[in-house]
């Protein structure tokens, strides 16, 4: 018996060598080789192959069950997908046209199913089911982790602080509408109604407290509330809509294309709309038998899912008000319309419970970069969430436009997140010049939008303030 070094290939560029032992006076057809696993590059890998996890695990100990399927994860990604974003669309569409609108829409419908592809390959190859832990196994270096982070918390900071907006406007809204129905004097309606003081008291009395909290676990049951909640919206304004067409009272003066500056500006919007690429990571470790095709398929129904009550809210709105659209829908409505004030209080139940989860992630990325060595401590826990709650209430009053918020975060935090991140991983696992050449493209592409959508949006902030 000898040892023999053979060297396998395929049709990349990708080699491995296997150590066997053969015997010499053998055949080739009985080599044998011994049981060394090798993990294949990103070509190499079938769309149905599975991957298991690379840690080490302790044969005695009881192994978790996965109970993740794949209607269960295309309702997650749904619900992390909706949010804030839909009430702005149809004022997105507005700054846009509505050409413009549909086809930003549509591209970057086409850019997030490829990107949550570019993630779920990466993920599988390199065995990792955490963004951060993915970017530090790619990169090899601990920067690739602050980045991560950062970007985390920009995305976070987006989402607290439009929802902070959203919690002033929808509160003052019902409180008045409340105080006329029981006929308060009009001294009454201005102070208990004003959105400052409401939007304080609601930070203080309820949204804090459940910040502090060392477990928030309970509030990822309102994700069914969400998707509800966004479903009603959604179904309310089509309605209305559908009546005013049918009366022939729609105002008709609808713009097709915007200007360059107001379709940068408000592209963001639609980026921001269409983010889950954080959460899907985690979900695929939790599914039973997940590849690479099952997961792609259940991003790009994701993304369908969204786009279409996207495009039914963001026409229907922008339809409906044309010039008079607001940056929150559900403003551009009379305050006493009945079905929009069930809509209104859905909604403000949603933020209200939502904002602690994007809290507590924020908080979490900021205990490891900062706090990585330091035990816990109750103290620092609360003050850094009463620190985030009062900026993001000190911004909502500074800036009280949702898409002025959402459009700066979409075009840092989520571009990032969303389309560059995902690309530079794609074309750092990938073999195939084709698969390099796309990520390439869709990195440049979203990467360039980004910074300069930011310039712009910076300069409507500074002018806004001037």
């Amino acid at each position: 018996m000898q040892n023999k070094d053979i060297e396998l290939s395929d049709n990349t560029d990708v080699r491995y060598d296997i150590s066997v032992q053969v015997d010499d006076n053998s055949q080739p057809d009985n080599t044998e080789t011994n049981n060394d696993v090798f993990i294949p590059a990103a070509n190499d890998v079938d769309d149905d192959t599975y991957i298991p996890d690379d840690e080490v695990i302790d044969e005695d100990a009881p192994v978790p069950e996965k109970k993740g399927n794949t209607f269960g994860m295309l309702f997650n990604l749904v619900n992390t997908t909706v949010g804030a974003g839909i009430l702005a669309l149809p004022y997105a569409f507005k700054e846009m046209g509505i050409v413009m609108g549909l086809l930003s829409l549509l591209l970057m419908g086409v850019l997030a199913a490829a990107t949550l592809h570019f993630l779920s390959e990466a993920s599988q190859i390199r065995r990792k089911y955490s963004y951060k832990a993915l970017a530090l196994d790619i990169f090899q270096t601990k920067w690739a982790g602050i980045a991560f982070e950062s970007t985390v918390v920009i995305v976070g900071a987006g989402a607290m602080m439009s929802y902070t907006i959203i919690i002033g406007q929808l509160s003052s809204s019902l409180m008045t509408v409340f105080l006329k129905l029981v006929q308060a004097p009009q001294n009454v309606i201005d102070v208990l109604g004003n959105t400052i003081l409401l939007t304080f008291i609601i930070m203080l009395v309820i949204v804090f407290p459940l910040c502090c909290l060392r477990h928030i676990q309970f509030l990822g049951y309102t994700s069914l509330l969400s998707i509800l909640s966004a479903l009603f919206v959604v179904v309310a304004i089509v309605i209305r809509c559908a009546q005013k067409g049918i009366s022939g009272q729609l105002p008709g003066q609808i713009s097709l294309v915007g200007s360059f500056s107001s379709i940068l500006a408000a592209f963001p919007v639609v980026a921001f709309s269409l983010t889950s690429h954080v959460t899907l990571l985690p979900m695929i470790e939790q599914m039973r038998s997940p590849t690479v095709k099952k997961v792609s398929a259940v991003g790009a129904a994701s993304v369908l899912v969204c786009i279409s009550m996207y495009l039914s809210m963001a026409v229907s709105g922008y339809v409906l008000f044309a010039e008079n659209t607001q940056d929150n829908i559900l403003n551009s409505f009379d305050p006493s319309d009945t079905l929009i004030v069930f809509a209104k209080l859905c909604v403000l139940v949603v933020v209200i419970l939502s904002y602690p989860l994007f809290l507590y992630s924020t908080r979490e990325c900021s205990e490891t970069v900062f706090f990585a060595e330091r035990p816990f401590t109750w103290l620092r826990w609360i003050a850094t969430a009463a620190i985030i709650c009062m900026t993001t209430f000190v911004v909502s009053i500074i800036f009280p436009k949702i898409n002025m918020v959402l459009g700066l975060s979409g075009a840092t935090g989520s571009t990032l997140a969303a389309s560059v991140f995902p690309s530079i991983f794609y074309f750092k696992i990938s073999t195939k010049r084709a698969n390099k050449i796309i990520a390439a493209v869709i990195g440049t592409f979203t990467g360039l939008t980004g910074i300069v959508s930011t310039i712009v949006i910076t300069i409507d902030i500074i002018k806004s303030l001037t």
